[in-house]
């Protein structure tokens, strides 16, 4: 299951599209259970939180690591799915939250729909909303214990390091700059300066006899 962390991570994510906890979180619960290694193979390819079968999915999603959570939050806010934005204004304009929760599960993530359904996203999406926010660590003491507590109750986003660290992402090290052996020697070094030196003087020096032609040849040639 995914980690309090990591939930609260897809809650800013989820915020910033307009997506309410009440939509996504009974949607990703009833999908994958919170299991970002979720993977369905029965007639279909569907992978990670939000099931996100690559069969259908656009190329560029289907090469991802969709069992990375975050990554899978952040895709499925594409066109195809919750992101798209007709279905949001068809949502927003419900004023249900049981309404918007089954709309946005049914039109969004296009499960095989029956009234088991129906009524399981109804339920969580209302009466359930509680057990499940405190099954994943998002209630509002867990708000208050959190690392970063005062960004999550301000509605910063976490920084580019904390996510790096809870998805285990470690960056290479630097690279040293690549420095020609040659110029170490000191007699090389002196020769490498000169010959830069040289270099724009000769640029400078060109340039010079190159505007004076063109100028003798427009102006002082032309008058005579």
């Amino acid at each position: 299951m995914i980690t309090s962390n990591q939930a609260w991570q897809i809650k800013q994510i989820m915020d910033n599209a307009n997506i309410p906890l009440h939509v996504w979180l009974p949607i990703m619960h009833l999908e994958s259970s919170g299991n970002p290694r979720a993977h369905n193979q029965r007639g279909e390819d569907s992978r990670g939180l939000f099931q996100i079968n690559v069969e259908t999915a656009p190329f560029h999603v289907r090469v991802m690591n969709l069992f990375d959570p975050i990554i899978n939050a952040i895709q499925i806010l594409g066109n195809d799915w919750l992101g798209n934005p007709y279905r949001l204004k068809q949502m927003q304009s419900m004023t249900n939250p049981a309404d918007q929760a089954a709309f946005m599960w049914r039109r969004g993530i296009r499960p095989r729909w029956t009234d088991n359904h129906d009524r399981r996203i109804r339920y969580y999406a209302t009466e359930g909303l509680e057990s499940l926010k405190e099954r994943y660590g998002l209630t509002q003491e867990d708000v208050i214990h959190h690392p970063d507590a005062w960004g999550m109750i301000m509605g910063h986003q976490p920084t580019a390091e904390a996510v790096a660290e809870d998805i285990g992402f470690v960056p290479p090290e630097p690279a040293e700059p690549e420095i020609p052996s040659w110029t170490l020697n000191p007699l090389g070094r002196l020769w490498w300066e000169i010959t830069n030196a040289a270099g724009r003087v000769a640029i400078i020096v060109f340039g010079a006899l190159a505007l004076f032609g063109i100028f003798y040849l427009l102006i002082i040639r032309k008058g005579e």
